[in-house]
């Protein structure tokens, strides 16, 4: 299907009113808005899951792409520019909000624009680079904190936690795809609870297949998630295929086609089927020893 600007390249759907209207890639970096519906063009996403990015061994803070920041009063310039060295940040001044306008719940955060084809709405990142470690870039449960996992002094989010989850359902809310990863351990219980959300709201839903999508499979409790994938198939598919083709083409983390990732999610939703068969032919070998004996 060509671009409907140029009529010389392959149309995506950029819109988020999923219209009929397809831009490609070039058109669309000189559109501000759907030429037929007026509608903005770039896709609002939300990552869910751990705040260390896979494979970065908390050695280093998420990258830009996936992670907006909270920045604590007091703060310099020379703190965010030892951030961008050691911790691979691309942090620019209107990618930082500031910690009294996030935890003011009267002040509207925005979005992040990351390109002319991704915003970011959230999670955030709260940011007390005053009194971080400087040895152990680390991030977890979404403030910096040591490497033995004790919260730093004025970070303790325990005490702004209403904040926290009124601030992410906004931007849960704001959102038109939410993409959890699930980590190695499945235990980013918040980030499953806000699927949950995601899913009363009606937003599309991603999960994000691993680095190794079968070594995941055979990973204890990933084919749990069955229901999860099913899930997201039932969303996707309500789109028209240059709204899935676009989805997919500006997701920062999956580099796979639709197709390709439904097929992962089968896999997935199979191997609890194959799971079960295994479970009861084990048992019934069990109840058959147990009655002859």
């Amino acid at each position: 299907m060509a671009c409907m600007v140029c009529e010389d390249d392959h149309g995506m759907c950029y819109c988020e009113n999923d219209c009929t209207y397809l831009i490609c890639n070039e058109c669309k970096s000189k559109l501000h808005e759907c030429p037929q519906c007026k509608c903005g063009l770039r896709i609002n996403m939300f990552f869910a899951g751990k705040m260390c990015e896979a494979g970065a061994e908390c050695s280093y803070a998420p990258c830009t792409l996936t992670r907006r920041y909270v920045v604590k009063p007091g703060d310099d310039d020379q703190a965010l520019d030892y951030l961008r060295s050691e911790g691979h940040m691309e942090l620019h001044p209107e990618n930082i909000i500031e910690y009294e306008k996030y935890t003011n719940l009267q002040e509207d955060i925005g979005v992040q624009v990351v390109n002319n084809t991704l915003n970011v709405t959230g999670p955030c990142a709260i940011l007390d680079m005053k009194r971080m470690n400087r040895e152990t870039l680390c991030l977890c449960h979404g403030s910096w904190q040591e490497s033995d996992l004790e919260i730093l002094s004025g970070t303790d989010l325990t005490k702004i936690s209403d904040i926290v989850n009124k601030r992410n359902y906004e931007m849960i809310e704001k959102c038109h795809v939410f993409s959890l990863r699930l980590n190695d351990d499945f235990n980013c219980y918040r980030s499953i609870a806000e699927w949950g959300i995601a899913s009363s709201l009606g937003k599309i839903l991603i999960l994000e297949p691993m680095i190794n999508p079968m070594q995941a499979l055979k990973k204890n409790g990933a084919n749990e998630f069955y229901l999860f994938a099913s899930e997201s198939i039932k969303t996707l598919e309500k789109l028209s295929f240059p709204r899935r083709n676009a989805i997919f083409k500006v997701h920062p983390r999956i580099n796979m086609t639709y197709r390709e990732y439904k097929e992962c999610m089968h896999q997935l939703i199979e191997s609890k089927s194959s799971h079960k068969e295994l479970i009861n032919l084990i048992s019934d070998d069990v109840s058959i020893s147990t009655h002859v004996g």
